[in-house]
């Protein structure tokens, strides 16, 4: 599988998802009782792991969830380094 995906991640503890599987996160908000994230990550990572498959975790893909490349955000990081602005 080489493709990523856009999902939706609400979860009861932060400590049930490893940020380090995302390529990046887009959003993130806790609250008193769940926390919730917009990210992707690559489709394989998901295939590989079940930690979106425990108790209190809900996993949902994102309208046109399927992303075939992220060059283009490895590129834009770079540009906003090489400006001093990461």
């Amino acid at each position: 599988m080489i493709f990523y995906v856009k999902v939706f991640i609400s979860v009861d503890d932060n400590s049930k998802i490893d940020k380090n599987d995302f390529e990046w996160i887009e959003e993130w908000h806790n609250e008193c009782n769940r926390s919730w994230l917009i990210a992707v990550i690559h489709a394989e990572k998901l295939y590989k792991t079940d930690w979106w498959k425990q108790e209190a975790v809900s996993l949902i893909l994102c309208p046109d969830a399927i992303i075939e490349t992220v060059e283009y955000k490895k590129i834009s990081k770079r540009s906003l380094e090489l400006a001093g602005v990461v």
